[in-house]
């Protein structure tokens, strides 16, 4: 990949991406993490609120999370999470609706559809005494509201992520006003978490004697100097980095961590798990190797934000996640609003025609195992040329050449979509 200089108009694009209102609660700024709380399923729009959550242990039921958010809502949570010991650990997440985890830029678990509460579970390997990043994306969709994300490891008893071990990103809210209640008051905010456990820390670097110790390796930091600036591409390590270089409009860079808004004006070697907005231009994204490739991948994307991530092990396919979407605005005029007659017949053909409008759409094309994803499919190339279509009603997947695996999530099956054809998922 060339490195080449290019001039980005930024201007109001900067703006609508770090929209939102900063609320601070009575967590110290220092531990816990960031929760942005927006009045959409889908984590769209800027935050209604945004403050520091002192662990993720909710159960709101009924009521709203916030004040001015709803019944149907969701919130990111971001920062990093600090082990006690070096080992394997399962981490449990209890949601009523949809969640998603990310350790380090990776989706480690996704479980992103309405259901009542259940626990899911994964394992990751965590190095004491590392900041790693997290992230947690949950929304409720209808009725009750849960979220709660737990630790265990063979030296670790499962407990909730305790508050000591959270740090909210750089960008995070300032530190709350003093509050003028007792502390024996006994009075607790609505939405508060439940309270943890706290359990004195070692020493960062203490030895251990659990046998089932295990190592991994860090994902390499990035530094920004200067406003704009970002490390030169380098070879991409899997799992763990990427290449990206501007192809052609304004491309922005949302670093994950510490959320830093950074404009895309020449190659750049990004940490898995960083946001591209290419609404405005699209992106040439190189990738280590998927298995079964025998060399770097790469591939053009453009037409929406979207986040890269790729496992360390595995297939090592590398997973597009669209982000944003004005999904609020698909609402259309009732048809039971006429009796009969034309104006009936009026209304449910306006209903259809706003059902059919896109919300938001992406291309691909290239070679290599790249996966698309949407909010009711996702489309998995071999080398294609590809587009992904989200609309009110459904995810549309279109492909121009090659064929393209499409995983249909509501149905469960797995539907491949050769050139010139195309799939319609509905929920």
């Amino acid at each position: 990949m060339h490195l080449r200089p290019r001039r980005l108009v930024v201007g109001l694009a900067l703006l609508a991406l770090a929209g939102g209102s900063s609320v601070a609660t009575g967590a110290d700024p220092a531990t816990g993490l960031k929760a942005e709380y927006f009045d959409a399923t889908d984590l769209t729009g800027s935050p209604v609120v945004t403050r520091i959550d002192p662990t993720i242990d909710f159960n709101w039921g009924l009521s709203e999370p916030v004040p001015g958010v709803g019944d149907t809502f969701s919130v990111r949570w971001t920062g990093t999470v600090t082990p006690r010991y070096t080992e394997r650990y399962t981490l449990s997440v209890t949601s009523d609706d949809g969640i998603r985890l990310y350790i380090d830029g990776q989706l480690v678990l996704d479980d992103w559809l309405m259901h009542s509460t259940k626990t899911n579970s994964t394992q990751v390997d965590l190095v004491a005494g590392r900041r790693h990043d997290i992230e947690v994306e949950y929304f409720d969709g209808i009725r009750r509201a849960v979220a709660k994300v737990e630790w265990k490891s063979a030296s670790q008893q499962r407990e909730v992520i305790p508050n000591e071990r959270l740090a909210p990103p750089a960008d995070a809210p300032p530190p709350p006003v003093a509050d003028d209640k007792p502390a024996d008051s006994g009075e607790v905010a609505p939405g508060t978490p439940a309270t943890t456990s706290e359990t004195p820390l070692p020493p960062v670097g203490a030895s251990l004697t659990d046998p089932v110790t295990q190592t991994t390796t860090a994902v390499p930091a990035v530094t920004v100097t200067a406003p704009g600036e970002l490390p030169p591409p380098a070879p991409p390590i899997p799992g763990e980095t990427f290449n990206v270089e501007p192809a052609k409009g304004d491309v922005l860079v949302r670093r994950p961590g510490d959320g830093a808004l950074i404009p895309l004006d020449q190659g750049a070697s990004l940490p898995v798990g960083t946001r591209l907005d290419t609404r405005e231009g699209s992106v040439a994204i190189e990738t280590a190797p998927a298995q079964g490739v025998v060399q770097n991948q790469v591939a053009s994307f453009g037409g929406a934000t979207f986040r890269v991530s790729q496992p360390r092990d595995g297939g090592k396919v590398v997973t597009l996640d669209m982000m944003h979407g004005d999904f609020e605005s698909c609402s259309s005029l009732p048809a039971r609003r006429f009796k009969k007659g034309k104006a009936r017949a009026a209304a449910k053909k306006r209903g259809a025609r706003a059902a059919r409008r896109s919300v938001r759409e992406m291309w691909g094309s290239g070679k290599g195992r790249f996966r698309t994803r949407g909010r009711h499919a996702a489309a998995t190339v071999r080398g294609t040329e590809w587009s992904i279509e989200d609309r009110c009603d459904a995810t549309v997947v279109r492909v121009r050449s090659g064929i393209v695996d499409v995983a249909d999530f509501s149905s469960g099956r797995t539907i491949a979509v050769r050139a010139g054809e195309s799939h319609v998922a509905a929920p």
